[in-house]
């Protein structure tokens, strides 16, 4: 799961418009008036009325379809009720643009490592490429444990350096206190990790038990650092010690965040031999490589080449976003440049046509099921006479209706007789039966890959990972001079 900090979508100055007149239609949703409104008594009051309660009733039970509805929702689940059919069977599994390579179905388990399997999917498929592999993975769970190590000592040095500042019920330390060792993250926060540690296949370190459900791990890591980072404030507060003897006194709570992490999740290798044959039976071995070498050898160069594109129509466009606080590791960044929607989905197109996948990030859970995600999946209106759609894309993001939740990759895109793109083809994390997922999979034959029409892309896609090598023109332009411009740094709450 992508982690709550990854919502840019609040306004910078609490006292400005969130709106920008260019970019969303400031009108705001009509007023709907009820057929029934006309039962309702004509005063009115604060709170609800015996009388107002029995004209709603009367109301819903003048209409037999209510009736019906209830009658089967109150034993089926809306997903299977309310399925749209014709929105399922129109989302075709064909695609006019498939990436030739796509690798074996990876399944992030029961834990929140979505961002990181994402980004290695992507990542490897250039390793496949090289040495014709017909299946590969990186090790999740190498980075993995270098997140929950760097996680610990940012939150535990940011503790230190806000203790004066902050009172206890401060926002920041509530928000501190409150997202400490979650799974979430995002593309950048990978490239962090790798470019300080490096990286290796998943034979040199797989998973745990504890990788693959993070739930009591992440308690006890939890638990311990906010114990720590207590004790760290009240040390500064005192003011009766040096900040070399509170370094000192992180540093040997830092030692016993190490042994959880390594007792769950093993620990790195600091050289390993890779072995393999490839479809084409040559036998390849690489010795004593350590996990930078590896990395610095066969990923490093196409890695350092992306950028994050982010859709923010709250912010201004070509303008780099970034929440404070949001690094993994100390003083880290996780920066992304904001762009039109339009540039999104042209900028995945043009990559997937080159045959690069693309990794990017959404809110997984809205108008999903079955592998498939469209606006119009379900057919809300013909149970409750009302749609869940109302509100636009700007309002959703403002008032907390949807953030980034979930992080998969772009392999196909299939065009209408326009050249617009249609529906996308999407590579998930979630394994590739019903079986070993639980999260709203269909066997359809799918095998973990889900189709996403274009009309869910433009309401639910938050941001891409862009190769800068297929940006072109005025794109291309106002992007450079983007990342030249000062930082839009948002608050760690947002």
């Amino acid at each position: 799961m992508i982690s709550a900090l990854k919502n840019f979508f609040r306004r910078k100055n609490k006292n400005e418009s969130p709106y920008s007149t260019s970019q969303v239609n400031q009108s705001p949703p009509p007023y709907i008036d009820s057929k029934c409104s006309v039962l309702v008594s004509q005063s009115v009051s604060k709170d609800i009325t015996l009388d107002e309660i029995k004209s709603f009733s009367k109301c819903y039970n003048s209409d037999s379809k209510n009736e019906l509805a209830r009658t089967v929702l109150t034993h089926s689940k809306m997903e299977a009720v309310l399925l749209n059919n014709d929105a399922l069977m129109r989302n075709e599994r064909e695609f006019e643009i498939k990436l030739k390579l796509e690798g074996n179905i990876t399944n992030q388990k029961q834990s929140g490592r979505c961002w990181i399997f994402a980004s290695t999917n992507a990542m490897r498929l250039k390793i496949m490429k090289k040495f014709h592999l017909e299946e590969f993975e990186l090790s999740q769970n190498y980075i993995f444990f270098y997140d929950k190590i760097e996680k610990a000592n940012t939150f535990l040095q940011l503790v230190i350096d806000v203790a004066l500042q902050e009172d206890d019920d401060s926002r920041l330390m509530q928000h501190l206190f409150k997202e400490t060792m979650g799974d979430g993250g995002s593309w950048n926060l990978v490239i962090n990790l790798i470019e300080k540690y490096g990286l290796v296949p998943k034979s040199a370190f797989p998973e745990t038990i504890h990788s693959e459900n993070s739930t009591e791990m992440n308690w006890l890591l939890t638990n311990k650092v906010r114990e720590f980072g207590i004790a760290l404030r009240r040390m500064v507060q005192k003011g009766t010690v040096s900040m070399d003897e509170v370094l000192a006194q992180k540093q040997i709570m830092m030692g016993d965040i190490y042994k959880i992490v390594v007792t769950c999740l093993g620990e790195p290798p600091k050289e390993f031999d890779w072995r393999f044959r490839c479809k084409k039976g040559h036998f390849h071995a690489f010795e004593r490589m350590t996990p930078k070498s590896f990395y610095d050898l066969h990923l490093k160069d196409d890695v350092n080449q992306m950028v994050t594109l982010i859709h923010n129509p709250l912010q201004p466009y070509f303008r780099q976003l970034e929440i404070e606080y949001s690094g993994n590791i100390y003083g880290s960044h996780d920066i992304s440049i904001n762009v039109p929607m339009e540039i999104l989905k042209e900028v995945a197109a043009t990559q997937l046509k080159n045959g690069e996948p693309v990794t990017f990030s959404c809110d997984v859970s809205k108008f999903y099921g079955k592998n498939t995600m469209d606006m119009e999946l379900f057919n809300y209106n013909a149970a409750f006479g009302l749609s869940p759609t109302v509100m636009n894309r700007s309002d959703r993001q403002m008032y907390g209706e949807s953030s980034a939740t979930h992080e998969m990759v772009f392999t196909g895109v299939h065009f209408d007789s326009n050249g617009k793109p249609l529906r996308w083809r999407v590579e998930n994390s979630w394994g590739d039966s019903l079986e070993t997922t639980g999260r709203h999979a269909f066997n359809n034959g799918s095998h973990g890959f889900e189709v996403m029409n274009d009309n869910w892309f433009g309401e639910y896609v938050f941001d891409i990972i862009a190769d800068t090598k297929y940006l072109k023109g005025g794109d291309l332009d106002k992007i450079l001079k983007a990342k030249k411009s000062a930082t839009i740094v948002l608050p760690y709450w947002s």
